[in-house]
């Protein structure tokens, strides 16, 4: 207040019985008092001033409290949505469960088919473990909030496994009448009762038994804790079991299993460069018939009634053309071994000396060819005159055609050998056998005409 409305500030005593009162004896207020005025005043107005904001500590504070409150929002949160993953889960199995117990209940074999895996947030496996007792559910991914929230219900129709959640697979141990297993061990059910063909019993996991543990030889389904073969003219390929009719050049071990009705093999196998191939019988590939690192045994070829083997490490269908060979030539030998022979108007012979044995007509036997005198001395024409001669010379015992004109003049043969053929001579100083007026290699048979008498070759007279 000024100090001038404090000097004429009159003292009125008909006040005194209402709100203000003062010392009527006193006029005029003096000095001191003044002074004591202003400096209350002063000081009330610092105060109100200071009083006017907020501390830091007061923010801070109000800043943990909304921090907290946060955190205690999304730890809700997130409690909810994986107590919502959980009861999903759960009413997820439980529509398998009481499908699997009424394929038991009824004989069947336990089927996830008509379920989708992935139709929830973490996925079911198909692949059961059964037993005739039980049956057991597989789901992968479960992260380990989801899992103690499921372990915390309590669910006394299922054991859970692992229960201490170290794991992110689950297992869910489910008896067939779908009654309290909480307490289900696999000792309850030993392996010894039902078997171990589909598989091995593990203190921990429980039973392993599905179609998986029955890919051995051709068992290839799990029913009942027993494996079961594929059904008849079928094997286990890549997993599956595959109809044999369907296999021509496939890597497999079980060719061995596909037989007819009969019991009769329907395959054999075939070494290959990087893979043992197993083939039909009746197969016309071309790796089953030629080269390229198809060689079999004669044994394996025997397994086909409708094959045979040839020396070159073959097994064929005689008569039959291949991709790149032809094998008209061959004929089955009903009183040999599983070799082949030749078909008629066929000959066994070689490329080379080393070489395995082929079937050739007399006219496919040209610029010499490695067989045997007997097989030589058959080719003969329609007049039954002889249209070959053999050569003796040590590692060159070959087959010529009369009319061949290249080495044959260069291997030592016999005068009676060089007869066969009308149209050559022998030339006694060489022991060869030449086409008059033919310069072959090696020997000069220009100026040289037969002897028709001894069949010598003689000089033109």
């Amino acid at each position: 207040m000024r100090k001038e409305n404090l000097e004429n500030m009159k003292c009125h005593p008909e006040q005194s019985e209402g709100s203000f009162n003062c010392n009527c004896h006193s006029e005029v207020i003096t000095e001191e008092s003044l002074k004591m005025y202003e400096d209350s005043s002063h000081a009330f107005r610092m105060t109100s001033v200071y009083q006017s904001g907020r501390s830091m500590v007061e923010m801070l504070g109000v800043l943990a409290i909304i921090g907290v409150l946060t955190i205690i929002g999304i730890t809700g949160f997130r409690y909810a949505l994986n107590k919502h993953y959980a009861n999903q889960t759960v009413e997820r199995l439980m529509r398998r469960a009481v499908v699997l117990a009424g394929q038991a209940n009824f004989g069947q074999n336990p089927s996830l088919h008509e379920f989708d895996e992935n139709d929830g947030e973490y996925p079911i496996s198909r692949t059961l473990k059964s037993t005739s007792e039980s049956f057991t559910m597989r789901v992968d991914n479960v992260p380990q909030e989801v899992c103690q929230q499921i372990v915390g219900m309590e669910w006394k129709l299922a054991k859970i496994i692992p229960e201490n959640c170290s794991d992110e697979t689950m297992e869910f141990m489910f008896l067939n009448d779908l009654t309290d297993c909480t307490e289900c061990q696999p000792e309850t059910f030993p392996c010894e009762d039902y078997g171990t063909e589909c598989g091995k019993c593990s203190p921990v996991k429980g039973y392993t038994r599905n179609d998986d543990d029955c890919t051995d030889g051709n068992k290839r389904y799990c029913v009942m804790g027993k494996c079961e073969p594929c059904p008849a003219g079928q094997i286990v390929y890549n997993n599956i079991c595959t109809s044999c009719a369907s296999l021509d050049n496939v890597n497999t071990e079980n060719c061995h299993q596909c037989v007819d009705e009969s019991g009769k093999h329907t395959h054999f196998y075939m070494p290959g460069w990087s893979s043992t191939r197993c083939f039909k019988c009746s197969s016309t590939n071309g790796y089953s018939g030629n080269g390229g690192g198809a060689w079999t045994t004669l044994a394996e070829c025997n397994l086909c009634e409708n094959r045979c083997f040839i020396d070159n490490g073959r097994c064929i269908e005689p008569g039959k053309i291949y991709s790149n060979s032809d094998y008209t030539g061959y004929a089955l030998d009903p009183n040999g071994d599983g070799h082949c022979k030749c078909a008629e108007g066929y000959y066994f012979s070689k490329d080379d000396k080393d070489h395995p044995t082929l079937c050739r007509t007399c006219e496919q036997m040209v610029n010499g060819v490695w067989t045997s005198a007997e097989v030589c001395h058959q080719c003969k024409d329609s007049n039954g005159k002889h249209t070959h001669f053999y050569t003796t010379a040590s590692g060159h015992e070959r087959c010529w055609n009369c009319e061949d004109t290249g080495h044959s003049a260069t291997y030592t043969t016999t005068l009676e050998e060089c007869n066969l053929c009308e149209n050559r001579c022998f030339r006694q100083d060489q022991n060869r056998c030449g086409i008059p007026g033919v310069n072959h290699s090696h020997l000069n048979m220009i100026g040289y005409v037969r002897d028709d008498a001894t069949g010598l070759c003689v000089p033109e007279s």
